[in-house]
């Protein structure tokens, strides 16, 4: 079992400081994390480790 889209947002917020948006697109529920031509290498190792982190969770 995964996250739902509002308790991937909110963990990655609380747990890693990590801003994303929660959307709906049709019959989906996303996050959206938006990336720039100022977002550093380090930020988006950032990011993947903490989804690393919580893909782990889930599948314990």
């Amino acid at each position: 079992m995964g996250y739902h889209a509002r308790q991937l947002q909110q963990a990655l917020l609380q747990r890693f400081r990590i801003f994303t948006v929660e959307r709906n697109i049709g019959d989906a529920d996303i996050v959206r994390a938006t990336v720039a031509v100022s977002t550093t290498t380090a930020e988006l190792d950032r990011l993947v480790a903490a989804l690393t982190v919580l893909s782990r969770e889930t599948d314990a």
